[in-house]
């Protein structure tokens, strides 16, 4: 074993030899595919680089949530990712051992009779004395002092103290009788000290899981999260933890961390933990500001910077405000008792969360989360507020008191970082190409053939005032674009590159290329992080003259809808609906790329479960043809917060299959009726059928072309088959949920 030792440590130090800036020297997975359940913790220790490695460019870590072969669960619950250091700091808890207790009690003193004792009353019914008698009592002794906690005998008795009344023939009480006591045992307590080495929970990063309850088995979803800040703790052996604050069989969960060889931009030198937990908000008895501490700190001699970081999420609702879920509350920083900064604790745009449609209420806005989404940090630099000795840097909420529901509460982490000084003068970093990408989380706005979306991070001391880029299609044409504005250190800009006119380039799966080429108008330190690459696919491809069929619900007010080309130039556009109506505008092009965006500004589609009265509407594009009408694009009415579509006109179809058998059913889940749209289909009697999961035939009915609705109040919540056959005997299935 030690000769294998050997070779293998020989072999690390070789790969940190060779490897080069930006090369992913080590990967640790701590967890894969753990499953979650019923409000547990899910520790796992895993190997990570030796002490004294490093250190290194960046820390990601990848956070993928997973089905189990149960399923998973069905509601939006916090999960979090805890890295648990071990301080080698002892401390101690005194624990009190009681002499004796009695049924898990711990009274002052017990008397007991070993005869049984009651209590008598008049029965005025058959006018004579009744008597109930007193239950047992169990009295457990603990009375070695070397070992308190262990019970060394038990008494079994009766209570006494007490009285029994003696009646007369006609029920007067006449005497009153004490029960005596046989023996007596007075209470003491042995103290003894419990020695426990302190573990600090520094958070990496914070999940809420989404309505997921009708996913498969196979589905999954992953975030990374950069856990730079925390390499000089993930070092040796570390024990993480994966957090699931759920009441159900929940999700699994993999944890896997890349170290990536270079100097950071900011080194932390040392991470200081404020306070953490789920804080009661608005209970006068316990008020949250009492919970979250203050933090006295003097930074370190060499430190450059200080951050203060907050992780907060609000939970909790049904009392005044609905808070903390649904109600907008700000949070202050303070320094030496001074406010220096302040923030709503809130997010927008759960609308337009990439995992759609889901079971519950996934379209509302919360407070700083979305269901089905990754929680940000808010981030205060503060050293310029902080004085020559050790100041006060406290987080605290908004005042509020809680009326009516005492489950309000925020989870909140409170850290404070010293960094050391910036690593690069001028250095921008190419984090991530949002469009063209085929990747999951930039799914809403994708595929594209305009204007390409980059986000960019300023790594370097000097303020990012303007960036040189490059782009195009792998084996395209090149293009060029100058951004200029006011980029600080650690922030992030999402950029908007001018559209490019070489998306057409043949059909399927292409490579999309950007680099950064001059940062402030010269070559920046690093070149390792200034390209990315993305596998995108084409857009789909309509004819020149095409319709666009609406029919609005009752709330036609949140909808409007606009098509621009590849400039940015509105083409077409349409707002004022009629409710309940059926609207179609035939669009003729030229060709070129169309980007159609059709929003809801109350975010729940136009068609949404848990909005029942708003009513239920539909998207759609149709082509014409001499067969008829058929189906280009049908959009789930589920939508939330908008439609983001892009095609181009102009080009061979490559994306219509005339053959498909275009229906729908919604809005699922549904708590009462079901619309069943055979609108698109060619003229004739389908055969429709709803079955359990065990396959028992719940509803049938012959149906003609159009929407038809049916009525499925009366079925028990669960899952449900919807099978549709055709005149040609081709059947098509689709899912129904009863809520």
């Amino acid at each position: 074993m030690g000769r294998f030792m050997a070779i293998f440590l020989c072999f690390l130090s070789a790969l940190k030899a060779y490897g080069g800036p930006g090369d992913t020297l080590f990967h640790v997975q701590s967890h894969d595919k753990v499953h979650m359940n019923w409000f547990g913790n899910f520790d796992r220790w895993a190997n990570f680089p030796a002490a004294g490695s490093g250190p290194f460019y960046r820390v990601a870590m990848d956070y993928t949530l997973g089905c189990p072969s149960t399923g998973c669960s069905e509601w939006d619950y916090t999960t979090q990712v805890f890295l648990r250091h071990r301080t080698g700091v002892m401390d101690s808890n005194a624990v009190q051992h009681p002499y004796f207790t009695v049924n898990g009690n711990s009274p002052d003193s017990v008397g007991l009779s070993f005869s049984p004792t009651y209590i008598t009353f008049w029965d005025t019914l058959n006018q004579e004395v009744d008597t109930t008698f007193h239950p047992q009592v169990q009295v457990v002794l603990f009375q070695n002092p070397g070992q308190p906690g262990q019970a060394t005998d038990t008494l079994m008795g009766w209570p006494v103290w007490s009285w029994y009344r003696l009646f007369d023939a006609t029920g007067q009480v006449i005497d009153s009788v004490w029960w005596a006591a046989d023996t007596v045992v007075q209470q003491s307590f042995t103290t003894t000290y419990q020695v426990f080495e302190v573990i600090e929970d520094y958070e990496l990063g914070r999940v809420i899981t989404p309505f997921s309850g009708t996913f498969g088995t196979g589905w999954s979803w992953g975030w990374t999260y950069d856990v730079t800040d925390y390499q000089h703790l993930l070092k040796d052996s570390v024990e993480i933890r994966a957090k699931y604050s759920g009441w159900q069989d929940g999700f699994t969960v993999s944890l896997d961390f890349y170290f990536i060889e270079g100097s950071p931009p900011l080194e932390a030198l040392q991470v200081k933990k404020m306070f953490g937990g789920s804080f009661a908000y608005g209970n006068p008895n316990q008020p949250i500001n009492n919970r979250m501490r203050p933090l006295m700190h003097k930074p370190l001699a060499q430190a450059t910077r200080t951050d203060a970081l907050l992780h907060i999420t609000g939970h909790g609702f049904g009392g005044n405000e609905n808070c903390a879920e649904f109600c907008s509350k700000a949070y202050y920083l303070d320094v030496d008792q001074q406010q220096r900064a302040s923030a709503q604790v809130w997010r927008d745009g759960c609308g337009w969360n990439p995992i759609f449609p889901q079971g519950g209420t996934w379209v509302y806005d919360r407070s700083n989360w979305c269901p089905g989404d990754k929680v940000d940090w808010y981030r205060h630099k503060v050293n310029s507020w902080l004085g020559s000795d050790s100041s006060e840097i406290r987080f605290r909420m908004q005042d509020f008191v809680n009326i009516n529901n005492n489950n309000t509460s925020y989870i909140a982490e409170g850290y404070v970082i010293d960094y050391a000084a910036p690593s690069y003068p001028v250095e921008a970093s190419l984090e991530s190409i949002l469009a063209p990408s085929n990747t999951l989380p930039n799914s809403r706005h994708n595929p594209i053939c305009g204007s390409p979306v980059v986000q960019v991070r300023n790594e370097g001391a000097q303020a990012l005032t303007e960036l040189s880029f490059e782009y195009g299609v792998e084996g395209g044409p090149i293009y060029s674009h100058t951004w200029t504005g006011q980029l600080e250190l650690l922030e992030t800009e999402t950029i908007e590159l001018p559209s490019i006119g070489s998306w057409f380039n043949g059909f399927g799966q292409k490579k999309f290329v950007v680099r950064i080429v001059q940062a402030n108008q010269q070559s920046d330190a690093l070149s390792f992080n200034n390209e990315k690459t993305s596998l995108f696919e084409s857009v789909p491809q309509f004819p020149d003259s095409l319709v666009l069929f609406l029919k609005t619900n009752v709330r036609p007010n949140e909808n409007s809808w606009e098509l621009t080309d590849a400039q940015g130039q509105v083409v077409a556009s349409a707002n004022g609906f009629a409710a309940n109506a059926i609207r179609r505008d035939t669009l003729r092009l030229s060709p070129g790329c169309y980007r159609f965006r059709f929003l809801d500004t109350g975010g729940d589609g136009l068609s949404f479960w848990a909005n029942p009265n708003a009513g239920s509407g539909l998207l759609r594009f149709e082509r014409i043809s001499t067969s008829g009408i058929q189906p280009l694009k049908i959009f789930q009415p589920d939508f939330g917060s908008g439609v983001d579509f892009s095609f181009t006109v102009g080009y061979e179809m490559n994306v219509v299959n005339e053959k498909k058998l275009h229906w729908s059913c919604y809005p699922v889940p549904s708590a009462q009726g079901l619309s069943i749209d055979l609108s698109m289909l060619p003229e004739g009697v389908y055969d429709l059928s709803l079955t359990d999961m065990q396959g028992r035939i719940l509803k049938r009915e012959t149906l003609n072309q159009g929407l038809h609705h049916w009525d499925i109040q009366n079925l028990s919540p669960g899952v449900y088959l919807l099978s549709m056959e055709s005149p040609e005997g081709r059947i098509d299935l689709k899912r129904v949920v009863k809520q």
